[in-house]
């Protein structure tokens, strides 16, 4: 009997051994894993804020009427997409015009990036924030309010409100989307 108590307490002993390095190595593996990402090593270009957040940006052309191309200080184009306006894109009206709207308005200028406190990405993972002008010049706003851009209402953000009162204006005065359409049209 204490034979077999002493073979136990052995195998106990390598087991709890071979736990201990199986989480060693495991923590191991994910600080190694942090420390390359945060490197950029394995394709992530860091934090989103400390990279982006109250910085300038030359704007080297747009993809769509609410998606700009940022130039990056090592040459390489970032889309990104303008937070709270959702304007009309592809073959539906005013997509083409939404695009002019846009491309006049930043089209070579340098533009100041700001996140929304709660994401600096949307749900298919595009970088989207406010983007400004000047600091008080925001074009998220600029587009909604001459009709170009319609307030995003899926998604809840710091400016919905200021998105939603701009859309009012536009459709009140009939700017863009909302030439000849009377107050009680539906939006969309």
């Amino acid at each position: 009997m204490p034979r077999q108590a002493g073979l136990d307490a052995a195998g106990a002993l390598r087991r709890r051994k071979y736990v201990r390095r199986t989480l060693l190595a495991i923590v191991a593996v994910i600080v190694l894993v942090i420390g390359l990402e945060w490197l950029g090593l394995l394709g992530w270009r860091g934090d989103d804020r400390r990279h982006y957040q109250g910085k300038w940006f030359a704007v080297a052309g747009i993809l769509d009427g609410q998606t700009l191309l940022l130039q990056e200080a090592d040459g390489r184009l970032t889309p990104l997409h303008l937070l709270g306006i959702d304007a009309p894109m592809g073959d539906s009206p005013f997509a083409q015009s939404a695009a002019e709207a846009l491309l006049e308005k930043t089209w070579k200028k340098n533009v100041l990036i700001r996140f929304d406190p709660m994401a600096t990405r949307d749900a298919a993972g595009g970088l989207t924030a406010y983007v400004y002008l000047s600091d008080a010049d925001m074009v998220n706003t600029d587009m909604v309010k001459s009709g170009a851009a319609y307030a995003q209402r899926k998604l809840r953000c710091e400016m919905t409100t200021a998105f939603t009162l701009a859309e009012s204006d536009a459709h009140k005065h009939s700017r863009g989307l909302w030439q000849g359409q009377s107050a009680a049209t539906q939006r969309r």
